[in-house]
């Protein structure tokens, strides 16, 4: 099984985007990259906006934006599509915890552009800059099975 990693960013801390190759520019803005961070005693996955070093995460419903997070940058892992009433798929990847229960990453076209939210129970929950957008058709983050685990 491959290894997840994450990078630690802590408050303050500016991220260079200059070597990003601009193909993966997002209407002339720095790409989304996924994310994680603690509230609390909650690990939050979602996504941080590169351009402007913020996290947005959902908790209870709520928009969380944070300026320390751990990003994502390596790891072995493809989407899996999830539509209504799924279940979540046995190798999805488990990127999050509140107390009650652990939490994977979902993607989905927020006004069309692509954006990284929680899934608990089934439902993506993803926030923007101002509210948050809930889906029950989604992809989620899933490790990639080996050849000898098919």
């Amino acid at each position: 099984m491959s290894t997840i990693r994450w990078l630690n960013v802590r408050a303050g801390t500016t991220l260079d985007t200059s070597k990003i190759d601009p193909a993966f520019y997002v209407n002339g803005e720095p790409p989304i990259s996924i994310a994680r961070a603690w509230h609390g005693r909650h690990l939050l996955p979602g996504y941080v906006r590169l351009g402007n070093h913020t996290g947005y995460f959902v908790h209870k419903r709520e928009v969380v934006k944070k300026t320390e997070y751990q990003l994502f940058f390596d790891g072995r892992l493809g989407w899996q599509e999830v539509g209504e009433g799924d279940p979540v798929p046995d190798n999805a990847l488990k990127v999050g915890r509140t107390c009650q229960e652990t939490l994977y990453l979902g993607k989905a076209k927020v006004n069309g552009v692509e954006l990284f939210g929680m899934v608990a129970s089934s439902v993506c929950s993803i926030a923007t800059e101002d509210r948050v957008v809930e889906t029950r058709r989604f992809s989620i983050l899933t490790r990639l099975r080996n050849q000898e685990d098919r």
